[in-house]
Parts: structure tokens; sequence; C-alpha cells
């Protein structure tokens, strides 16, 4: 498996994803809406923070679960190293640092360097298709045949990811 990817399917993380299985009664909560200040408007449901209560078994098991993802994490490090989500100690500003600094050292070896920002939140909704459609398009539109290598994503890791993000 390449070291970029994350296992989320590997034998010794199983056992946690099969726990979350029809514990439907277990993930409802209670939402209480808090109103944010005292002297906020009642009426704006803006001004209101959702609280909501889960069951202690639902808690227990999540760490639980926490836990052992975490130290599978640790033991078999999956991730990349320039990964910054999900990690101790990297960030947002980590991120960005990180890629302002290549850009810079780019530009300082008289390299050509282009950022390109993609929006997908609206993406996750329609179908792989139109990903690979956009990805093909922005590829001949810049740098011809070189980014569709970057840009490639499996059907099914897509599929899987939209699956998760669905609303029901």
């Amino acid at each position: 498996m390449h070291r970029g990817c994350t296992p989320l399917h590997h034998a010794d993380c199983k056992p946690i994803f099969d726990i979350w299985k029809d514990t439907v009664l277990l993930k409802t909560s209670r939402v209480t809406p808090l109103l944010k200040k005292a002297n906020l408007c009642k009426n704006d449901l803006n001004n209101y923070r959702p609280i909501s209560s889960l069951k202690v078994l639902f808690k227990t098991i999540e760490r639980v679960g926490f836990s052992q993802i975490n130290e599978y994490l640790h033991r078999n490090n999956p991730m990349a190293e320039k990964q910054s989500a999900y990690r101790k100690f990297h960030s947002t500003e980590t991120a960005l640092l990180r890629v302002y600094n290549d850009l810079l050292q780019a530009v300082d070896h008289h390299q050509d360097a282009a950022l390109i920002l993609l929006d997908f939140s609206g993406l996750l909704i329609r179908s792989t298709m139109t990903f690979y459609f956009i990805a093909y398009m922005i590829a001949t539109a810049l740098v011809g045949q070189l980014l569709i290598g970057s840009l490639r994503i499996s059907a099914t890791e897509f599929r899987q990811l939209t699956s998760m993000v669905s609303v029901r």
C-alpha cells in the first residue's frame, strides 16, 4: 500500500469500525439550544449554540475507539511525512507555512510555481465523473498531462468519501 494512503479497512482497524454498526440508539443525542449571551435576542436562532447530550456508553466507546485508532497510527505510521492534518503539533498554519515556503523556494531557484486551490465541498454530492472532468480540465488547461497523475483518485475511494458525508 502507498505510504501516503491511510488503510481505513486494515485488519487491525476492523474491530474498531465494527463497533459503530447498529449503534443508532447510542449515537442519538438530545440537542438543547443555549443562548450564546444573555443580552442577545431570543427570537433569532443564530444566537443559540446547540449543545448535544450523548449517552455515557457512546462517549466511552468513542474514547476507546479513538485510543485504538491513535495507537494504530503511532504503531504503523501510515501517514505521509508532509501530512499536516490529523497530527499532533501540526495545524492549518503549519500547512500554510509549508506551502508558502515551497513557493518561495521554487521562485528562489528560478522555477515555475503554481498554487491551485479547489473547493470540493459542493462536489461531494455529485458524481465521481464530475470530479474527473474537473481534474482533466484543470490539467489540460494549465500544464497538459503532467498534472493528471497528481489529481488522480480512485472511484472507490471517492464513493466511500461521498457515502461518509451523505445526509440522511
